[in-house]
């Protein structure tokens, strides 16, 4: 029955987070086209700023709510409350302090820019809510409850955008927009979930501080992880211009899409990753081969299909952000392995390195931006991510390979896919970079080229076993063929 819940919530929250990449796509689609470069970097800096202090304000809270709830269940609305009064206290000085800080480093010579980043900040303490009591939900297995929400305040939201603009209003009701969707949302978890117990804020200064002390790793780690994945934007905003924002903003909205699947595939695999017996061996080659194939497939749709994904997802006035993009596709290589990584080394025990290995990465983050934005503008920061996703994965590499309980060298086995992508962008070069915009033509060449690599894949054994024995019987396997002697090939066998 357990395992029947879990399929359940998995298959509902790919559904939700399909949904919701939709409904996003078209209100970035919208708000990018009509406002322009310019307006849209305003946005998207401020989008940055309060996501990246409602990471200081979670600080790792969530994943110790849901820990204890598990361990005393007789406890739960007053563990609920006991959160929710720290996370209001923490969220709503921070919105205050963070507010005036954005306003000052990003909005000092425009009033817009200013406006936009509190009415960006406003939404966070109504997002604490919602983080908080839709912990009750993940607890009752009810993700289809959360899904549905989520995506009526999308949809919500996405209305919202067309208003705006039918109106020809300022680019701070965007942000407005957002911030009052969210508002609604947590109206409607929160009064679903009174239903159930009876939860309100509680607050206990010594057990708040006994709290932090608690989530201190974890939060740590969400803090530099948060301040990582937004550094870029937020150097950019203070090194180069609002447009440069704007175009560097939409390549990494266009990559999002991709960088959404690690989440999947490792939410899909952590439980089998997490067993046991031996049987978490093989859930680890699956999913370091599927991490290494369809990463390096998304980096061939990025590289081949950025021209078309610009003018389609942002129109021609953000031609610049093709570069970018195609420089951000390979780091999605490193983002997809380095999330199954992670999720290996999660599921076995090994937790307290990763921080470590954050912290570092954040640093060179940093460094290698604040040197290449004055040098090569947003190409430069596109550089500098990809080259910092680079070494994270090779740090991260060598500290799983130097465990000697996991086995990780014969797990990972990354020469097929990086030879297969190696001659794909080589044969690409020697044609030609495609800078089509045509789109049957843009179609046809990834069809050819995702083709020329699944078939270099399969020859060198590239593709797990277990993987492609789940394409045909087993019963076509033991009479023989070439489907047989391509799986004898893997180099992914378990």
């Amino acid at each position: 029955m357990t395992e029947k819940l879990i399929r359940r919530s998995i298959g509902s929250g790919l559904f939700g987070l399909l949904a919701i990449s939709v409904l996003g796509a078209l209100a970035t689609h919208f708000v990018a086209s009509h406002f322009g470069p310019s307006q849209f970097g305003i946005l998207s800096l401020s989008l940055a700023l309060s996501t990246t202090v409602q990471g200081l304000c979670e600080f790792g809270q969530t994943t110790i709510l849901q820990r204890e709830i598990a361990r005393t269940p007789n406890k739960e609305a007053e563990l609920i409350g006991f959160s929710l009064g720290l996370r209001l206290a923490i969220t709503i000085v921070a919105t205050v302090i963070f507010s005036a800080i954005g306003a000052m480093l990003y909005g000092s010579h425009s009033f817009v820019a200013t406006a936009t980043i509190v009415c960006s900040m406003c939404s966070l303490p109504a997002l604490a809510v919602v983080q908080v009591v839709a912990t009750i939900f993940f607890q009752r297995h009810r993700n289809g409850f959360l899904v549905s929400v989520n995506v009526f305040q999308q949809c919500v939201y996405l209305l919202g955008v067309c208003l705006i603009l039918f109106v020809h209003a300022q680019i701070e009701w965007i942000a407005m927009a957002n911030g009052a969707t969210t508002a609604i949302q947590a109206f409607i978890i929160f009064f679903a979930a009174r239903k159930s117990m009876r939860i309100r804020p509680h607050f206990n200064l010594a057990l708040w501080k006994s709290n932090l002390r608690m989530a201190a790793p974890l939060g740590a780690a969400a803090v530099l992880g948060s301040l990582y994945l937004r550094m870029d934007v937020l150097l950019l905003g203070l090194l180069d211009t609002r447009s440069h924002i704007g175009q560097y903003s939409v390549s990494i909205a266009i990559c999002s899409f991709f960088f959404a699947i690690p989440g999947m595939l490792t939410s899909i695999y952590l439980p089998h990753l997490s067993r046991l017996d031996e049987t978490w061996i093989s859930s680890a080659r699956d999913l370091l081969g599927l991490s290494w194939a369809v990463g390096s497939l998304s980096a061939i749709v990025i590289y081949i299909g950025a021209p078309l994904a610009i003018k389609l997802f942002a129109g021609s006035q953000y031609h610049e952000a093709i570069g970018p993009l195609r420089v951000l596709g390979f780091s999605v290589v490193s983002i997809f392995v380095s999330s199954a990584q992670s999720a290996i080394w999660i599921a076995r025990g090994f937790k307290r390195k990763i921080a470590i290995i954050s912290s570092i990465l954040l640093v060179v983050n940093v460094v290698l931006n604040i040197v290449a934005i004055p040098i090569l503008g947003i190409i430069g920061s596109a550089f500098a991510t990809t080259l910092c996703e680079s070494t994270g994965l090779v740090l991260l590499s060598c500290l799983l390979s130097r465990e000697p309980t996991l086995g990780f060298r014969r797990l990972n086995r990354p020469m097929p896919s990086l030879i297969a992508l190696a001659v794909v962008f080589l044969v690409s070069g020697l044609i030609g970079a495609p800078h089509q915009t045509d789109t049957w033509l843009v179609l046809l060449q990834i069809v050819f080229y995702v083709g020329m690599f699944a078939v270099l894949l399969l020859l060198m054994g590239g593709v797990p076993q277990s993987l492609l024995l789940l394409i045909a019987s087993q019963g076509r396997h033991a009479k023989g063929g070439p489907w047989r002697r391509l799986t004898d090939r893997s180099r992914w066998r378990n």
